[in-house]
């Protein structure tokens, strides 16, 4: 054999070699796009269009998470009732951009979907749960199952896991499983059981997805826009501008939904998990429930709100929010293991069939 080649072929493979060793293997990238509040057939299509386009760019790394309010008004009623050709239509509106999408699906109920609190709320959120995951046909993407409060864990990585809860379970007060179906004995057991969780996935980044947020400034955390201190029918009826501006200012301050922050039993919720989030140095708690986009940082952990899939409510502007808008839209979470977590806001306008960015953030964790 020529000696020539046996010494350019050693060159070329020790070079080679030297070379490899000195480029870092690329880590792995995991896009999720995180949707609430979507169960308007009439008013999220432009958003859901806008979603569809994006997720078209990713394949197998790459979750699409629909944070609850899947069907309003009040969720899926048995198949014999005058409303459910309609709560049919407004959740097939936001499967149906999922044909093609090969990433994983996850769907999670809000309190629209538990029968906006009423009484058969249970028997709505599992005929939901069935006629999801039979039309999708692609798995078990409905979670928590059965109407159970979770924590399902769903690991994304070696060191990405989310953290799927059901929070209208907690604010329910009907009939609901318990002990002999979830394994779940009450209130401090469901919080101990997330606290164990947490514990499990110290060290990873961690997603807690949920419907309600533990933070906001919008209506549900207690702002209010002018409008609705003057013309406060509005919310019952977009049509009734008819100004009462006493009655108005009177309902703002005494209200006490339980679907607001402020109400005791949220409290309850809202305390029991941010004191079990404080150990956590990597932590994400994104939730829908306020129809706009948020973005909230306390305790050095990342509060996201992102229920603006088919309606848009106030934000109150100039707070210590990070992020606040009033539009429809959705949140993407760009992970590049080793690396960095970037947060996005994309905004779905009329004019614009591309959208908006209207906020990134880079995620700095202590």
């Amino acid at each position: 054999m020529n000696f020539k080649f046996i010494v350019a072929t050693f060159l070329f493979l020790f070079y080679t070699e030297c070379l490899n060793a000195q480029v870092p293997r690329k880590k792995n990238n995991y896009n999720l796009f995180f949707i609430g509040d979507a169960g308007d057939a009439y008013t999220s299509g432009k958003t859901t269009r806008l979603l569809k386009s994006y997720l078209e760019n990713f394949k197998d790394n790459s979750a699409v998470v629909f944070l609850g309010d899947n069907i309003y008004p009040h969720g899926m009623p048995d198949s014999n009732s005058s409303e459910r050709k309609n709560a049919e239509k407004a959740i097939k509106s936001q499967m149906d951009i999922l044909k093609d999408y090969q990433g994983k699906i996850i769907f999670i109920p809000g309190n629209h979907d538990w029968k906006q609190g009423k009484t058969g709320g249970l028997a709505y959120i599992n005929n939901q749960e069935r006629f999801v995951e039979n039309y999708l046909n692609k798995g078990n993407v409905f979670l928590p199952d059965n109407g159970c409060p979770g924590p399902v864990e769903i690991s994304i990585s070696d060191s990405v896991v989310m953290l799927i809860i059901d929070t209208e379970w907690w604010l329910y007060k009907n009939e609901k499983p318990g002990k002999t179906e979830c394994d779940i004995s009450g209130d401090a057991d469901f919080i101990l059981k997330i606290r164990k969780a947490l514990e499990r996935n110290m060290g990873k980044q961690i997603i807690v997805v949920a419907h309600h947020p533990l933070y906001s400034y919008g209506i549900h955390g207690g702002y209010h826009s002018l409008r609705e201190h003057f013309f406060p029918l509005v919310q019952l009826n977009k049509a009734l501008w008819i100004p009462l501006p006493v009655l108005g200012t009177a309902y703002v301050l005494f209200r006490k939904n339980i679907q607001d922050i402020n109400n005791k039993r949220y409290q309850q919720l809202k305390d029991g998990l941010t004191d079990i989030f404080k150990p956590c140095r990597n932590l994400i708690y994104v939730s829908g429930h306020e129809h706009n986009l948020q973005m909230i940082k306390e305790d050095d952990h990342y509060f996201i709100i992102s229920g603006s899939g088919s309606k848009a409510t106030y934000v109150k502007k100039k707070t210590k929010a990070l992020f606040g808008g009033s539009k429809n839209g959705f949140v993407q979470i760009a992970i590049q293991e080793g690396k960095r977590t970037k947060v996005t806001f994309i905004e779905s306008q009329n004019k614009n069939p591309s959208g908006k960015i209207v906020f990134e953030k880079e995620l700095q964790f202590n």
